[in-house]
Parts: C-alpha cells; sequence; structure tokens
C-alpha cells in the first residue's frame, strides 16, 4: 500500500514538473524570440490578412496577433490553426505555443501554456466551459477510452484529460488538411442575440407581435 501511496504521489510530482516546465520553460520562450518563420509559407489564415507579412519571429507575432483579443480579423479558428501550422513545422515550439497534432484529425492541448500563448486568463472557462471557445467552434474533448482504442501509447502518454486534452472537431470541419473555407465554416455563433429575444419573450408575452407590427 505505501509503494501505491509513493507511485501515485511521483506520479502527480511528474505531471506537475511537465506543466511546470511546459508553461515557463526559458529554453522556449528564447525559441520564440530567435526563431523566425514565415506566416506565408506556412499557409496562415486568413491569406488576405497575412499576404504582405514578411520574415518575422514568434515572439513578434504574439505581441501583435495572438495575444491580442478575438474579433472579426482575429477569430480564435485562425488563430488555432496558425498555432498549429508553427507547431507542425517548428515541433519544439510546442512547448510554448501550447497545442499541436496527433494525427490529421486530434489536436493535442496543454491548457495553460497555449492560454498563455493567447493571453487568455480564465483557462477552463474561456477554452473548455460549454460557452467556451473550443465548444463553441465545435470541439470535442476526446475521453481516455477513445484514446486508447484510436491512438498509440505514445500520442497521449503525457496526457492526463485534465491540463493537457485531446480534442477534435465533431463536424470533422477543422483537420490538419482543411481549406480556409471549411475552417470558416468553425466560425463562433454568439448566442446572445437569441438569450436577448427569448427573455423578451418571456418577460413580455405581447413583445412578439409588437415586434411583427413594427
Amino acid at each position: 500500500m505505501e509503494s501505491g501511496d509513493k507511485q501515485s504521489q511521483l506520479n502527480a510530482n511528474e505531471l506537475i514538473a511537465l506543466q511546470t516546465f511546459l508553461s515557463d520553460s526559458d529554453s522556449a520562450a528564447a525559441l520564440c524570440t530567435t526563431e523566425v518563420v514565415d506566416p506565408i509559407g506556412l499557409q496562415f489564415i486568413p491569406k488576405s490578412t497575412w499576404a504582405n507579412y514578411k520574415l518575422t519571429s514568434v515572439s513578434a507575432l504574439h505581441d501583435s496577433y495572438f495575444s491580442k483579443k478575438n474579433s472579426v480579423t482575429r477569430r480564435f479558428e485562425h488563430k488555432l490553426w496558425n498555432c498549429l501550422r508553427i507547431t507542425q513545422v517548428f515541433p519544439s515550439l510546442t512547448k510554448i505555443i501550447g497545442v499541436c497534432w496527433v494525427d490529421n484529425r486530434i489536436i493535442k492541448v496543454y491548457k495553460h501554456p497555449f492560454a498563455k500563448f493567447l493571453s487568455i486568463q480564465c483557462v477552463d472557462g474561456a477554452l473548455f466551459h460549454k460557452q467556451g471557445n473550443f465548444s463553441r467552434h465545435g470541439f470535442v474533448d476526446m475521453s481516455e477510452q477513445e484514446a486508447q482504442q484510436q491512438l498509440s501509447p505514445e500520442a497521449y502518454a503525457d496526457v492526463d484529460f485534465r491540463d493537457v486534452h485531446l480534442i477534435y472537431h465533431q463536424n470533422g470541419q477543422f483537420t490538419a488538411d482543411a481549406t480556409e473555407e471549411s475552417i470558416a465554416n468553425c466560425k463562433w455563433v454568439d448566442p446572445a442575440p437569441a438569450t436577448r429575444v427569448a427573455a423578451l419573450k418571456l418577460n413580455n408575452p405581447s413583445a412578439e407581435a409588437q415586434m411583427t407590427l413594427e
């Protein structure tokens, strides 16, 4: 029993050490400053946004693009794709960017480094909550059982399904070889207008008739 407790403690300590390394690695941070990437060559999207970009460091891209608040010109699905394009070509940068392809369909997410790279403060709420970015864009978590059935043990060796997730797009529109048009269909839909209409009808049953007359 004592041996089992020690083993559990060791595994927990290893996970903590791994997450700390992934989040705060000085060597990875240095790579972001020195590694030069070509947004056009990496096929960043939307292509129209990056048409005039030249070679630049990942650190500069972080400051000018990835860390900025999501908007019409900086959509989450585009940021995710562009992050994955970087780590696909420069796998050593996964330690600080926080996402990488496991295969053509499945994405591994180191949630703390990824949130840090996108300057997200509320990690679970912004990413994995039912109203979070992944959920609202059609991504679902892969269960441990699914991982065991579909992946090699090496592919999910560092996945704890808490701080390190495996996700995939439920409609298959976001894959490693997806087109920009396909990814555009993963666009986040703001539920607020529908919510406001529902609340209006609930609080004022005659509102719908009045709106129709107007």
